[in-house]
């Protein structure tokens, strides 16, 4: 049962986690100064960038998490 616990903390852990760094994207991007030139556009593709690639990272890993905690519990059924 403790690993049950377990992995539900972690999925709450890595749902929050979703969310702040979901939430950072946003304000990032409303909150983003004008850009004046080819350079601060890459600046700021650079930083969106690096934001929703760790954003993907997050929820693919919940997915996996989710497939495997799925398969564990079909597992158990039989």
């Amino acid at each position: 049962m403790e690993h049950d616990s377990g992995s539900q903390n972690d999925c709450e852990g890595r749902a929050k986690e979703i969310q702040e760094v979901f939430s950072e994207i946003q304000l990032f991007v409303q909150t983003h100064p004008t850009v004046h030139s080819p350079e601060e556009l890459e600046e700021f593709e650079k930083k969106i960038e690096q934001k929703t690639k760790r954003l993907a990272g997050l929820i693919t890993g919940q997915v996996i998490q989710d497939s495997l905690a799925s398969e564990e519990m079909q597992r158990e059924a039989l």
